[in-house]
């Protein structure tokens, strides 16, 4: 967890904040080891299924090329801040009902 989370969770409390993905070491290590964002597109199917459908038009079927520069920017341009790495830990907290 990050310097920010920290503090945000310190003023609300752990009731009230949803912890989620890699710890900021965990993000350091990926980092060193190299990380393959294409990896988790391809080794998710859900994740997989719905990046394509932003991909291919699914959500803007009167502009169906309006959000390939964000799945551009996630899996084919690096994804800086690891957003893919976290989705599955992203996933299962929705689905704890917590």
């Amino acid at each position: 967890m990050d310097g920010a989370n920290i503090e945000i969770k310190q003023h609300v409390g752990d009731d009230n904040i949803f912890i989620f993905g890699n710890t900021a070491e965990q993000v350091e290590e990926i980092r060193r080891n190299g990380y393959n964002r294409v990896n988790y597109y391809e080794e998710d199917k859900e994740l997989h299924e719905v990046l394509t459908q932003i991909a291919t038009g699914t959500f803007s079927p009167d502009e169906p090329h309006r959000y390939s520069g964000l799945f551009d920017s996630l899996v084919n341009f690096g994804d800086f801040y690891q957003l893919l790495a976290d989705y599955r830990s992203y996933v299962n907290m929705q689905e704890s009902g917590r």
